[in-house]
């Protein structure tokens, strides 16, 4: 009798299991696309990716619910209208469609989106190169970086610009890594205000462009931020080197000058011949450096470069030559 109990116990609790489970099952949440009511779907890219954290936004109700990590979202909508759904991220294009939401209130809608690019990132330093025969070139080394949420790939279909004085220049291309990719100007100011042979001049030009802003933007652009940054102050060459004028130089030996800054830069030596560079040393805080390179009789061009924390460069240039 006992056993007979026990499995009628049994038989009850397995079919109200059953029951629970079926297509006809209660269900507490309101919008459980089986049996409650509810607008659901998946936001993914056109890679197919999901994006999390989408907003997806209900007119004219004024109804929003934000896509969990898997790219999922809800809403509870009434059956039997029409609603205008909006789908937007801070990294992609939004995207809208028009759904009439059946009598019983449930509807699946899926939504693509479309990546945008964006920029980061921006810097603006200035460079000043002193050569031996009295020439010195000013000018702007620029940079930001640029990002797809599909790809650095799709970067290709834009067009990355700064503006400098009310002129815009192309970027040169750089580095790419997953999502990212570098952009980078290095723009003379004989480009920017035109050629002069008066160093008076350049001067002049150097300082009416401290603190002008320079932008950052991307075509084509509509709805894309722009980015802008200020151009620091030229720093001021290294003085006195010593070799110079194509003086003879017996290896070992010293190479000296006079820092415009006493301390907190980084100092890069290098020696060339021609375009090749046959000697290098970066070091700190020093006005002198001795050079033990093995150098073939010849003449030579020896340069010392100081970078400030900011990331702004001063740079001397001096000859010498090994009998």
């Amino acid at each position: 009798m006992k056993k007979t109990n026990s499995f009628i116990v049994l038989l009850v609790f397995g079919m109200l299991a059953v029951l629970g489970c079926g297509p006809d099952a209660r269900r507490d949440n309101p919008l459980d696309p089986v049996n409650g009511r509810g607008v659901w779907g998946t936001v993914r890219n056109s890679k197919a990716s999901v994006v999390p954290g989408a907003v997806v936004t209900a007119r004219p109700v004024n109804i929003n619910t934000v896509c969990d990590a898997q790219g999922s979202y809800s809403l509870d909508l009434t059956g039997g209208e029409r609603y205008v759904l909006t789908v937007s991220h801070p990294q992609y294009w939004n995207a809208s469609d028009t759904i009439d939401v059946p009598s019983d209130g449930k509807l699946e809608k899926d939504f693509i989106l479309n990546g945008k690019p964006s920029l980061s990132l921006p810097k603006v330093n200035t460079y000043v190169i002193a050569h031996e025969n009295g020439q010195i070139n000013r000018g702007l080394k620029l940079e930001c970086v640029g990002t797809h949420p599909e790809g650095y790939v799709l970067l290709d279909d834009y067009l990355f610009y700064a503006m400098v004085e009310n002129k815009s220049y192309p970027a040169n291309v750089g580095s790419a890594f997953l999502l990212t990719r570098t952009y980078g100007w290095d723009l003379d100011l004989e480009i920017i205000y035109g050629i002069t042979s008066n160093p008076e001049t350049l001067a002049a030009w150097a300082i009416e462009l401290v603190g002008k802003p320079v932008s950052f933007s991307i075509e084509p652009g509509d709805d894309l931020a722009s980015l802008q940054s200020f151009v620091p102050l030229f720093s001021s060459v290294p003085t006195n080197l010593t070799p110079n004028n194509g003086t003879a130089l017996n290896l070992p030996d010293t190479l000296r000058w006079t820092n415009a800054i006493a301390s907190g830069v980084n100092i890069s030596i290098e020696v060339w011949q021609g375009m090749q560079l046959k000697w290098s040393l970066t070091t700190a805080d020093v006005a002198s450096v001795n050079c033990n390179a093995s150098l073939s009789p010849g003449g030579y061009t020896w340069l010392v470069r100081t970078t400030d924390s900011k990331g702004n460069t001063a740079a001397s240039e001096a000859t010498f030559v090994i009998p």
